[in-house]
C-alpha cells in the first residue's frame, strides 16, 4: 500500500505521481487528508479510477492500470472511502 498524507499546500499534481505508481503496480494507493483537494481534485481522482489509462503530460507514458489498483481518500475526521 502506498501512503500519501496532504497538507494544505498540496494539489493534485504532488498525488499523480503515487498515483502513477499504485496503477503501474496494481497497488493500493491511501491519500490521507484529502479533503485538501477540494471537490475538483477529488472528482478527477474519482474519474480516474473508470479510466482505461493516464497520460503523463510530462514524460508522455501512459499509465494502465493492473489488477488491484485502488485509491483510497480519508478525510480530516477519519472516514474512509474508495474512489470509483
Amino acid at each position: 500500500m502506498l501512503d500519501i498524507t496532504l497538507n494544505c499546500s498540496d494539489s493534485i499534481e504532488t498525488v499523480l505521481p503515487m498515483v502513477e505508481k499504485a496503477m503501474e503496480s496494481g497497488e493500493v494507493c491511501r491519500i490521507n487528508n484529502i479533503d485538501y483537494l477540494g471537490r475538483l481534485g477529488i472528482s478527477a481522482l474519482t474519474l480516474l479510477t473508470m479510466a482505461d489509462s493516464l497520460l503523463d503530460s510530462t514524460t508522455g507514458k501512459v499509465f494502465r492500470p493492473h489488477p488491484g489498483f485502488c485509491l483510497i481518500g480519508v478525510d480530516d475526521a477519519g472516514v474512509t472511502r474508495i474512489l470509483t
